[in-house]
C-alpha cells in the first residue's frame, strides 16, 4: 500500500474497487479576494464522498523575498465532495502566495489533492493549475 511512483495512470480494470482519488482538470483561475477556486472532481465509483487536503504549490522554483530559488507551497483547504460530483474548493493563499499572484500576471502551480472515499483508502493526485491575478480595479 505504498505510493508507487512513475505517473503511471490505471485506469479501473478491475472491478474499480479502488477508490482512483480526486480528479483536477488543468485549469485556469483567476484569484478572487486572496482565494483560489480550484474545481476538483470525486469519481462517481468512489464510495460515500471523497474527503481531503487540496494542497497549491508553485510548478517551479520561484524567487522569495529572502532571494533564494525554491518551490513555495501557495495555499491549501481541506475538502468533502460527494462521489460523481464536482466542486470548487476555495484555497485561501498563503501570505507569499498572494504575493507571487500579485507581482505575476499569472503562476504556475500544481494542485495537490490527498484524499480518501467511504473505504478508506488514501490517495495523492494532482492536476497542473496556472492562478491569474484578478484584474485591477482602476
Amino acid at each position: 500500500s505504498l505510493i508507487t511512483g512513475g505517473g503511471a495512470s490505471r485506469t479501473g480494470g478491475g472491478g474499480g474497487t479502488t477508490f482512483a482519488g480526486v480528479q483536477i482538470p488543468k485549469q485556469t483561475i483567476t484569484v478572487h479576494k486572496g482565494k483560489a477556486p480550484v474545481s476538483i472532481k470525486c469519481p462517481a465509483k468512489a464510495k460515500g464522498h471523497c474527503k481531503g487536503t487540496l494542497v497549491l504549490k508553485t510548478a517551479h522554483k520561484v524567487m522569495t523575498a529572502s532571494g533564494k530559488k525554491k518551490i513555495v507551497t501557495l495555499g491549501s483547504a481541506s475538502f468533502t465532495i460527494a462521489a460523481g460530483k464536482s466542486a470548487k474548493v476555495a484555497v485561501p493563499l498563503t501570505k507569499a502566495g498572494k504575493n507571487l499572484v500579485a507581482n505575476h500576471k499569472s503562476v504556475s502551480a500544481i494542485a495537490t489533492a490527498t484524499a480518501h472515499d467511504g473505504s478508506g483508502k488514501t490517495k495523492k493526485t494532482s492536476g497542473n493549475v496556472t492562478l491569474k491575478r484578478p484584474p485591477k480595479k482602476d
